[in-house]
């Protein structure tokens, strides 16, 4: 009988950075953004993830607002960015709704508005709540249900913040993408409100990353 010599490998420990690239923040129209750059020299994988809302119920013009994940091979400087991914938002126009004063406390996930503000909310939706008391609190939820003419939609998870009395926007979006950062030195988060015919468009826009290395 022959004799086989196995060799086991110790597991692969990964150490995982997770950066906020932009805090939740409000972007007038006919204004393009850009988040401060960040260090990924080093890493081999990351995730981005962008959120983004409306937060006026007028037409969103005829283009939409762009978001790009730019990557540079370079450690500083400014003439090599260039676009990972763009995403560019859906043109709709987005109804709003009130949360009324009691409830919609953190872990709750049937919420009530204080009228028929559910009406434009439809099943499947995402929708982003602006929390009026402290707007770094505001979030965004999918909802799994929502009747038509009704003051209740059911999230699928439950809240992170207390959102009595914040504005519900729906028609929101939000992005994930996945990279291999083995050759890149440097990464940012632009996005471009400036593309509207309506140049008073206001959007919410959040950006994190996770980064990896061995």
């Amino acid at each position: 009988m022959s004799r086989v010599n196995v060799v086991s490998q110790a597991p692969i420990t990964l150490t995982k950075t997770e950066v906020t690239l932009m805090e939740v923040t409000t972007v007038s129209g006919a204004v393009a953004v850009s988040t401060a750059p960040v260090d990924v020299g080093g890493y081999a994988n990351g995730v981005i993830y962008v959120d983004h809302a409306y937060l006026d119920t007028g037409s969103s013009g005829v283009i939409g607002v762009s978001y790009s994940i730019e990557v540079s091979q370079k450690a500083s400087g400014n003439d090599a960015w260039r676009a990972y991914q763009t995403f560019r938002t859906a043109l709709l126009s987005p109804t709003r709704a009130v949360t009324p004063v009691a409830g919609c406390l953190p872990g709750e996930t049937t919420i009530s508005l204080a009228s028929n503000g559910a009406s434009g909310v439809t099943s499947g939706d995402r929708v982003f709540f602006q929390n009026n008391a402290n707007f770094a609190g505001s979030e965004w939820a999918e909802v799994v249900f929502a009747a038509s003419n009704t003051i209740n939609m059911l999230i699928r998870d439950g809240l992170a913040s207390t959102q009595q009395s914040s504005y519900v926007f729906n028609k929101a979006e939000q992005y994930v993408t996945f990279m291999d950062l083995r050759d890149v030195e440097r990464l940012r988060v632009t996005m471009n409100n400036a593309l509207y015919t309506n140049t008073n468009k206001l959007v919410a826009f959040r950006a994190r990353g996770v980064f990896s290395k061995s």
